[in-house]
């Protein structure tokens, strides 16, 4: 047997194996790192994140539960995802402008300030496309992001107030692996671009589960939002590492 026939073998095997048809749930609540960078628009003013309002991370909970159901076409696997997202920034500027002599040069300062507070929520619902150990599901997502983003300009007499409540149907992705009995690998991914909004997201995780019914999940976490609500936008992206801690039962 050829090599490459050897390897086609050995990846058959492995998705053919039925190690990950068993019914699973998982519960997970944890801690997200996150960076934020993009811009946010307000009073028709845009603001950069980082260079114009110094934004860091303020909410930062992260839920999820998932039900593993088993075989059957009949029986989507579930998924709940719920999370508290905000940014929080006071950036100062000072213009100096040289005035004709005599006069003493001219300072002017200008105070950028932003709250932000948002729920992203998300209800899965995939399907395997095997039933082998690697295990590929496709499915639909429904995504609620609901917020506030509050921007302050002392060169303005009010601030502005962004309010945004929308509710996204997404294309979701998911590959899983458990390698061994105590280690489960994931990737996801899902989104969608609807009525001039896009909203996307990916996860790359490592389950550590060796003090069952324990679990430990370690990820990296992007998020990606453009909404433009009225005269208001938000185009922002969020990514670092998360961290949860949970329960297994299987």
């Amino acid at each position: 047997m050829t090599t490459r026939r050897k390897i086609c073998a050995a990846l058959a095997a492995l998705c053919a194996s039925g190690a990950a048809t068993a019914t699973e749930v998982r519960g997970a609540y944890g801690d997200w790192n996150f960076a934020i960078a993009g811009t946010t628009t307000g009073n028709g003013t845009t603001y950069d994140f980082e260079r114009d309002l110094d934004a860091r991370r303020a909410g930062k909970r992260s839920l999820q539960l998932a039900w593993d159901t088993g075989p059957g076409w009949w029986k989507p696997d579930l998924a709940l995802g719920d999370s508290r997202l905000g940014a929080n920034g006071t950036h100062t500027e000072m213009t100096v402008t040289v005035l004709p002599p005599p006069l003493p040069p001219s300072t002017t300062t200008t105070t950028f300030s932003v709250t932000s507070n948002f729920r992203d929520q998300d209800l899965v619902a995939r399907y395997p496309l095997n039933s082998g150990a690697v295990k590929l599901s496709a499915g639909l997502a429904i995504k609620h992001l609901k917020g506030t983003v509050v921007i302050t300009d002392s060169r303005q007499s009010q601030p502005s107030r962004g309010d945004y409540d929308e509710t996204f149907p997404e294309l979701h992705l998911q590959l899983r692996w458990p390698a061994l009995h105590w280690l489960a690998l994931e990737t996801m991914a899902q989104g969608v671009h609807y009525k001039d909004s896009t909203a996307f997201e990916w996860r790359a995780s490592a389950e550590l589960r060796a003090l069952d019914p324990l679990l430990l999940e370690m990820s990296w976490q992007q998020k990606r939002y453009d909404i433009q609500v009225n005269s208001d936008a938000v185009n922002a992206s969020l990514n670092g590492v998360l961290l949860r801690a949970g329960l297994l039962f299987r």
